[in-house]
Formats: C-alpha cells, structure tokens, sequence
C-alpha cells in the first residue's frame, strides 16, 4: 500500500515539473520574441532566427488553454503598449514605420495562435 502511495506521488510531482517545464519554455519563447530587434535590412540568418522564434511562440500559445490566454495577452499588451508610444511621442517618420511593422508582425503572430494551420 506505502508503494502505491509513492508511487502516487510521484506521478503527481512529475506532472506538475513538467507543467513548469512547460510554462517556463513558453514564457522564454515569447520574452525572446518581444525582445528582439529588428534589423533595418535582415539577413537570412537573421529571418531564419525570427522564424524560429515565431514558431515557439506560436507552439507556445498553441499548448494549452491557460498559455494560450497567457501569450496571446503579453503580446497583445505589447500591442498596445507599441501604439501607445506611437501616439505619446509622435516619433519621427522612420522609427514610426519600424514600430508599425513590428505590431504587423505580432499582429500576424496572433493569428497564427488563434488560427492553427
């Protein structure tokens, strides 16, 4: 019976590791997309690493229903943040391009999260 009580617990704690596993992975995933910086002329290696990390973060979103809650609002906080500046600080011509097509891209993240191929 102890055995079994062990055992029980075990499983348990495993599953739960594993659920922090998986929240940690998808909360680099979407930070290292937020993070990033887009070059104003982008190589392959830099598009095939932006690649990378749009699919992480739509895995990321994809996983489960509470990441997906979680995910799809950080970026859309982003969102919202990128065109908040946009509208406080009236930048100049160029860098307000640069934010637009930032929030395009996130914007297309998005669908792909809510819209699985």
């Amino acid at each position: 019976m102890s055995c079994l009580i062990l055992a029980a617990t075990l499983m348990v704690g495993l599953q739960k590791e594993k659920e922090a596993i998986e929240i940690g992975t998808a909360v680099l995933a979407v930070d290292k997309l937020l993070d990033y910086q887009f070059p104003d002329t982008p190589t392959e290696a830099d598009k095939e690493s932006l690649e990378k990390m749009r699919n992480a973060t739509v895995r990321a979103g994809q996983s489960s229903p509470s990441m997906y809650k979680w995910v799809r609002s950080r970026i859309q906080f982003e969102m919202d943040s990128e065109l908040s500046f946009i509208r406080d600080t009236r930048p100049d011509k160029k860098s307000e391009k640069k934010i637009r097509d930032r929030v395009e891209f996130l914007a297309r993240v998005i669908h792909e999260i809510d819209a699985p191929k």
